[in-house]
């Protein structure tokens, strides 16, 4: 007995999920040509949880949320 198995054509979902899936993100003229610099950041949950609703309430991420913040406190 053989069976032939017949495998599912995914080759378009899986384009179509990789093209929703690309940031189209301009590059930022003071990280253009700089690599970033990556780090391990632990915070305690209420901060975690407080920085995040923020962040949600200005409608940005909260990686955006905390670069601003950082900014906000080397500037003054």
């Amino acid at each position: 007995m053989t069976l032939k198995m017949q495998k599912p054509e995914i080759k378009e979902d899986l384009d179509a999920f990789i093209k929703g899936a690309k940031a189209e993100q301009p590059v930022r003229e003071e990280l253009a040509g700089k690599p970033d610099k990556t780090f391990l950041l632990r915070l305690p949950y209420n901060l975690w949880k407080q920085s995040k609703h923020k962040a949600g309430d200005a409608d940005i991420s909260l990686h955006d949320y905390i670069i601003q913040a950082i900014k906000d406190k080397n500037t003054n």
